[in-house]
């Protein structure tokens, strides 16, 4: 699914006007009626609605819904609050339709004294300006945001919380949304944890808008979902076997630490990969041996750390860094690895950390998979001003040393060294548990060893890594990283 910006909006909606055909308030009521279906199954009747409008597009639609919703049995409260001298088309068209019927009646907002009294069970939408907005909330607007934000009572926003832009910083308050409904699409704003807080719950509703002319539209932000993840996966013929689907080679663990080294271990095999070796402290043998049978090992002769290498030559894919450690010997075999690997490596956890102490960045290999969390990121690449700014830093990463990179956090994102960034659509809070990077750095090794690429992979892996976590929220409530191995399954099902 593509991420497009408030210009790319604004033109698809003129083209499906233009090529559908239908009129614009048409399809403003048929977004409005979808929207009100929506809301439907999340509040109730019983629960009275206070709709704030402003004399825009979005405006237009918040009367289109306050007119469905009082059809429906709901009691609206409308407020209207002008835009300057501005009123777009559909909105007057759709203030005349309240008027002639003659059902609802509304207050025009001049001043803070105009602002309602709003009981706690009440449900607040904003329609106040949505996905067009490229400035901060001024004058009445600033403080009507500000006031409804304080009021305790639900909160819905109609397309885009007021106060966000679509696809660029604003220095600006804005609505707090519990749900934000947005239209066709999930913009970019949407998906940064900054605006966390103002979008809440994000709910794409598709509106019919023209996916031929989408097809057309360049855009390097995608947003992943079932259409574009499961036609990467591989199918499996009659005749393969283990030797068909990778080697591969797993260097973690330290004394303490080779918990981690297992759970990677675990995924990498319920992956899918052929053979698995790993590549363990001497001390971690008789763990290995008795809690994963399926994993051959190679073991270092120092019993509490990782401080020489293997033969690296026979194996598809190498990943290191779960549970490795910082000590200086583990350091200088990291190095000695990323100077002679044969192959592209996944590189997480300690790893990751030992590349940022040192400046080894230059050292690893391309096509690579680089597995940060934000803090992690941050010792790669320096802290960022904002959630913007973080974005632009790692696509000039990814770029530079001309791998794969991805923040682990809510809707994970993919950034790869051509420029294209994939935001995940699957997962949830309760995978914030210890070892769900250690799966996800076994499942990308798996997937490695199989043959996919950097890019695949990581969109693979980082989806059904997600997909597994809320499986496993469905039986359960707190997870262990185990219970993301247990209901891991790469299929298109």
């Amino acid at each position: 699914m593509k991420i497009l910006s408030a210009q790319q909006i604004r033109a698809l909606d003129a083209h499906t006007i233009q090529h559908e055909p239908i009129d614009s308030s048409d399809l403003m009521e048929r977004a409005s009626q979808t929207f009100a279906r929506a809301f439907q199954k999340h509040f109730a009747p019983s629960q009275p609605v206070y709709l704030f409008c402003g004399t825009g597009n979005n405006g237009g639609d918040g009367l289109c819904v306050a007119r469905l919703l009082e059809q429906e049995g709901y009691s609206i409260s409308l407020f209207i609050c002008p835009i300057g001298d501005y009123a777009s088309p559909d909105f007057d068209l759709n203030l005349t339709r309240i008027d002639k019927a003659n059902k609802l009646s509304y207050l025009t907002l001049q001043s803070i004294s105009d602002f309602p009294n709003i009981p706690p069970n009440a449900v607040v939408i904003d329609a106040l300006f949505g996905s067009g907005l490229n400035r901060p909330l001024q004058d009445l607007f600033k403080y009507l945001v500000s006031y409804l934000n304080a009021q305790d009572c639900h909160k819905v926003a109609i397309d885009m919380p007021s106060g966000i832009q679509a696809d660029a910083q604003l220095d600006s308050r804005a609505f707090k949304a519990e749900h934000t409904f947005t239209f066709e699409l999930p913009k970019l704003s949407q998906l940064l944890p900054q605006n966390h807080s103002f979008v809440g719950q994000l709910h794409i509703l598709p509106i019919g808008l023209d996916q031929s002319f989408i097809e057309t539209l360049e855009t390097g932000h995608f947003f992943l979902d079932t259409q574009m993840v499961y036609p990467l996966i591989h199918n499996r013929n009659k005749y393969d076997h283990k030797g068909t689907f990778g080697h591969a080679l797993l260097m973690a663990g330290s004394y303490g630490k080779t918990g981690a080294a297992l759970l990677s271990a675990k995924a990498c095999l319920k992956s899918g990969a052929g053979l698995l070796t790993a590549y363990v402290p001497d001390t971690a043998y008789p763990i290995f041996q008795t809690a994963l049978p399926e994993c051959m090992l190679l073991t270092d002769e120092d019993g509490k750390k990782l401080s020489s290498t293997p033969d690296l030559s026979k194996y598809k894919a190498i990943a290191l860094g779960p549970g490795l450690g910082q000590h200086p010997a583990t350091a200088k075999m990291l190095k000695f690895v990323l100077e002679h690997s044969p192959v592209p490596l996944v590189l997480d956890a300690d790893a990751l950390n030992i590349i940022a102490k040192h400046q080894w960045h230059h050292l690893i290999p391309p096509k690579s998979i680089l597995t940060p969390h934000p803090k992690e990121f941050e010792r790669l690449c320096g802290k960022a001003q904002n959630d913007y700014h973080q974005l632009e830093l790692l696509q000039n990463y990814a770029h530079n040393i001309q791998s794969v990179v991805l923040i682990k956090r809510a809707h994970t994102v993919i950034a790869t060294p051509e420029g294209q960034l994939y935001f995940n659509s699957t997962g949830n809070p309760f995978m914030g548990t210890a070892g769900s990077g250690d799966v996800l750095t076994g499942i990308l090794l798996g997937l490695r060893a199989q043959g996919y690429s950097d890019t695949n992979a990581a969109i693979l892996g980082v989806y059904f890594h997600g997909k597994a976590g809320d499986e496993a929220h469905q039986k359960k409530h707190h997870l262990l990283a185990s219970d993301l191995i247990d209901f891991f399954r790469l299929d298109n099902k």
